[in-house]
């Protein structure tokens, strides 16, 4: 009895260490996986501080954006462009006595005297015609039918007017230069005008502004617009004249201080032919300045810029 009873006894202990054995081992697996998830949790605590961090450093930098953006929509205010189909209809500074080419639809191809003259070829195309050596190259201004003008009614946004020119030069022949204008004229015949042959802008009062570095090439696009204030909202502020050739503003703007109703679109040229884009179909044929992006301007020529 006493051997069974310590073999029993044996194999008890044996079974009860080995319980033991595995509670241990459990609790020691336990142990681990607790402090592994604990420190998952301090990683991801950090994790969490840090992209705390950066969605305040990234909240402080939206509202300085905000700030910003708010200055620019303030400062920079975009003009809207009016559309008014327009094209050539007078040309004056007669060739000769007998008006040979006055006429847009005249069967004339030159002047009967031999002088250089400009013939009206279409609404927007107008074609200088070289003297013949027994005249000479004489100058000739083209009006457009329709003026650029003030809103009647009030208006709550900035009115955008514009055209382009394309010039053509026919060559200089018997010492006449290739000369072109592109201007806007008010109604006491006072004219803004971009002078290309020599590279100024001139005001209504003959003031002269010299455009640094300015050359021009045969085929170069120049434009003219003038941009009229809120009426509404803005009735203190005055309108402005702007130049660009090949889509980019030169020089400053003029800001018009009297006489700023209307302004007919104009030309003046020798030996240089002329296409126009009056922006009568964008679509078919757009402006090659961007005028959807033509941001108020806010410099204009002084006393001080006068050449």
């Amino acid at each position: 009895m006493s051997e069974g009873s310590t073999n029993s006894d044996f194999d008890l202990v044996q079974i009860v260490d080995k319980n033991d054995f595995d509670i241990q081992t459990k609790l020691d697996n336990l142990l681990i996986e607790f402090n592994e998830e604990k420190e998952k949790n301090v990683k991801l605590e950090e994790k969490n501080n840090f992209l705390e961090k950066q969605m305040n450093e990234m909240n402080g930098k939206m509202g300085e954006l905000t700030i910003k953006f708010e200055h620019l929509t303030k400062n920079c205010k975009r003009a809207c462009f009016v559309q008014i189909k327009n094209e050539w209809v007078e040309a004056t500074e007669d060739c000769c006595a007998n008006k040979c080419l006055e006429e847009i639809n005249t069967e004339n191809t030159k002047c009967v005297k031999g002088n250089g003259f400009v013939k009206l070829l279409d609404d927007e195309n107008i074609k200088y015609i070289n003297c013949e050596g027994k005249g000479r190259n004489k100058y000739a201004r083209v009006y457009a039918e329709s003026d650029f003008g003030k809103p009647e009614e009030d208006c709550t946004n900035y009115s955008f007017f514009y055209f382009e020119i394309k010039g053509k030069k026919e060559g200089e022949i018997n010492g006449y230069n290739n000369w072109l204008s592109i201007s806007l004229k008010n109604d006491n015949k006072d004219s803004i005008s971009l002078v290309v042959e020599d590279g100024i802008i001139e005001n209504e009062e003959d003031e002269v502004f010299r455009l640094d570095n300015f050359c021009w090439k045969d085929g170069d696009i120049f434009g003219c617009g003038v941009v009229y204030p809120p009426t509404e909202k803005m009735p203190e502020k005055l309108p402005y004249i702007f130049f660009t050739q090949n889509g980019k503003q030169i020089g400053k703007a003029v800001l018009l201080k009297e006489n700023f109703d209307s302004y007919e679109p104009t030309v003046r040229t020798r030996c240089c032919s002329v296409e126009a884009n009056f922006g009568n179909n964008l679509e078919a044929k757009p402006f090659c300045y961007d005028i959807t992006k033509h941001f108020v301007i806010k410099e204009f020529y002084e006393d001080s810029d006068v050449d």
